[in-house]
């Protein structure tokens, strides 16, 4: 993904930056009530060869890999541990109802949202975007 953004400070080799509407932005139907129409704010990473000053306006890249493993940890592995959960306690109980089985499913969503919430807070999913292009003003 590769959205406009200007910077608003330099810090290091960081930049904090606040992404601007696309032209996409304002044909939208969802515009009022999304995110980016009020211009989110991050800090992408500066490559060292590239000079910003605060006004300048970049392209953000947010890597493939980086959308890959959130969805990875915050989708598909509760969903498969829900399953999982759900189909072994079905399989072990023998006609004692869906109950069990539902609450092991359960458990298991949770179990799975529990490891996506502890690998997230320990920054393992934190990969910054990255500063691609200086945009020269026309």
């Amino acid at each position: 993904m590769i959205e406009t953004a200007c910077v608003t400070k330099i810090q290091g080799k960081k930049a904090t930056v606040r992404f601007i509407m696309s032209e996409g932005c304002h044909a939208c139907s969802s515009k009022d009530s999304c995110s980016s129409s009020d211009g989110r704010v991050l800090v992408a990473d500066i490559p060292p060869e590239m000079k910003l000053n605060p006004g300048d306006t970049v392209k953000i890249q947010v890597s493939a890999s980086a959308h890959l493993w959130g969805l990875l940890f915050l989708v598909v592995l509760p969903v498969v541990l829900f399953g999982t959960g759900y189909l072994l306690v079905e399989s072990l109980q023998l006609g004692k109802g869906e109950l069990p089985a539902a609450l092991a499913g359960i458990g298991g969503l949770l179990l799975g949202l529990l490891l996506a919430l502890l690998v997230t807070s320990r920054g393992r999913l934190a990969a910054r975007p990255q500063v691609i292009e200086l945009v020269q003003p026309e």
